[in-house]
Formats: structure tokens, C-alpha cells, sequence
């Protein structure tokens, strides 16, 4: 499975079960995703995405983004990834 490292985890609200993601690439919904930490791996397909609480469909190098993500495993600084289908 082929990925493509995309940004970077920046802040977690576990109670929400939302992620904030400083983007270094483009992401969608419906963009299949990982997030790397501490040598664990957690799979996502991102069903919404907003920035600062506005809805929108796709996020641009630079923006930092929230999804909905079980924030389980993840941590601050974690890596994100586009997984490749």
C-alpha cells in the first residue's frame, strides 16, 4: 500500500474525537488516510473536514484542518498520510 506523507498532527480534542491536521499536501473527503505514532498505525477515510468550523470539501497545503478521527493512538506531531489505492 503505497502513502504519501501529507501534513502533521497539531491538536487532538478526544472528548469530540477530532484531530487538527497542518496540511503539506492536498486532502479531501473520501481521501483514505493513516496516522503514524509511536510506531502504531490508525486507518481513516475522512468523511468531513472544516477549518476553523466551516464545512468544506478539500484542504490545501498550508491550512490547518479538523476531522472527525479516533484519536485513540494519535498524538501531537504524529504523521499523516494519503494512502494510495
Amino acid at each position: 500500500m503505497e502513502s504519501e506523507r501529507i501534513g502533521i498532527v497539531v491538536d487532538i480534542e478526544k472528548k469530540a474525537s477530532k484531530v487538527s491536521i497542518k496540511l503539506e499536501g492536498k486532502l479531501k473527503i473520501g481521501d483514505k488516510v493513516k496516522i503514524v505514532s509511536s510506531g502504531t498505525e490508525a486507518l481513516a477515510t475522512i468523511r468531513d473536514l472544516s477549518i476553523v468550523g466551516i464545512g468544506i470539501n478539500e484542504g490545501f497545503p498550508g491550512d490547518v484542518v479538523e476531522t472527525t478521527f479516533d484519536s485513540g493512538n494519535v498524538g501531537i506531531n504524529s504523521e499523516v498520510y494519503k494512502v494510495k489505492v
